[in-house]
């Protein structure tokens, strides 16, 4: 992904720019990207903006989110020419408050925990994927953390009766197996130890 940096900047830095004008151009426009990294994306994003959308670049205030102090480092170095500006700096929080602006993530998401779970006769059970070599499927069994189970049971969810939903991947042969008749509920509580 690394050497896309700058095409996905430059795609990003435009839909930026869009989204802006779409707010019909306000004065100030924040963009905070949660889980910088190093700030990697963020020069090139600031870079584009500044060469091909000088007027949104006057209203981006760009804020990278990242909570180790050393990546937090690298930014504040990789990304000085900018925070000297007032057009970027770093923080370990999300503002508390964007009256105008995007919050976006690249690689955030796909770190969140996920557990799919599904109830099978009043039992919670976690999915999980298997393959005898050659079809891929899904089969329940106890959840592997008595948290997910604690989850569930202090914020009161009860699962209701759906349809499986399909899994956004497919096995180059055959095709995924959804255990029958059950309810399938996608979850990742953030306070989940």
């Amino acid at each position: 992904m690394w050497a896309s940096i700058p095409s996905l900047a430059d795609l990003l830095a435009r839909q930026f720019a869009e989204m802006w004008q779409q707010l019909d151009r306000p004065r100030g426009f924040l963009l905070v990207e949660a889980a910088a990294g190093t700030g990697r994306l963020a020069g090139p994003i600031l870079e584009f903006a500044q060469a091909q959308f000088p007027d949104f670049y006057r209203a981006l205030n760009y804020v990278t989110v990242e909570r180790s102090p050393a990546r937090c480092d690298q930014i504040a170095q990789r990304l000085s020419h900018y925070i000297q500006k007032g057009k970027c700096r770093c923080t370990i929080e999300i503002p508390a408050r964007i009256p105008v602006g995007c919050i976006f993530s690249i690689e955030l998401l796909d770190a969140l925990p996920v557990h799919r779970v599904l109830q099978q006769r009043g039992t919670l059970k976690e999915i999980f994927v298997t393959s005898d070599g050659k079809v891929f499927s899904e089969i329940p069994h106890p959840p592997s953390a008595s948290a997910v189970t604690d989850y569930f049971a202090s914020q009161q969810i009860a699962l209701k009766k759906a349809s499986s939903p399909k899994p956004a991947w497919k096995p180059a042969t055959g095709s995924p197996k959804s255990p029958a008749g059950s309810t399938v509920a996608s979850s990742s509580p953030s306070k989940w130890p």
